[in-house]
């Protein structure tokens, strides 16, 4: 298992630098006018941004705790991250202490990918809020896309966790 270690932060660093000539992790910024709301939409509208709550749930039976395991997109609202869509763990958690703290790769399909870094502070909770996730760039459809999500268990079932908060996505010129 030591090569995934290896294998899947290089992996994610050539899809995101192999993909775009840009930095992946780079802010989102927003073009507005002077004291102008509608301006500043119809901007966003124009490069195809667009901002939200985003909720998601994810399906963890092929996490392990090691590197290179993943949990499954079962429900999204955004477009961007279908149903099937993977996030892979790209260290491992300390199972003694029952925690993650590592950068991951929200894995849509080829040239889809957005990155992220969650903290869990219990891993085997059945209930609860149980840590946070942010999501600091992304290629593809999920170019510019940032998200500060607040993880819980999935109040109808304790094998999935529920992912919720604020997001923004589009092009970052």
């Amino acid at each position: 298992m030591k090569t995934y270690q290896v294998a899947f932060p290089l992996l994610a660093i050539a899809l995101a630098s192999g993909c775009s000539g840009r930095d992946t992790t780079g802010p989102t910024s927003t073009l507005t006018a002077p004291g102008s709301a509608a301006s500043s939409r119809e901007s966003d509208e124009a490069r195809g941004s667009h901002r939200g709550t985003l909720h998601l749930e994810k399906e963890c039976s092929q996490y392990t705790g090691m590197a290179g395991s993943f949990c499954t997109i079962t429900a999204s609202n955004l477009a961007e991250i279908p149903i099937g869509t993977r996030e892979f763990a790209l260290k491992d958690a300390d199972l003694n202490a029952a925690t993650l703290n590592s950068d991951g790769v929200l894995f849509v399909r080829d040239g889809q990918l957005a990155l992220n870094h969650c903290a869990i502070f219990d891993i085997f909770a059945t209930a609860g809020v149980i840590g946070n996730c942010v999501f600091s760039g992304g290629i593809g459809h999920l170019r510019g896309f940032q998200a500060k999500l607040v993880v819980s268990v999935n109040k109808d079932d304790p094998n999935k966790a529920d992912f919720d908060g604020p997001y923004t996505i589009g092009d970052p010129d």
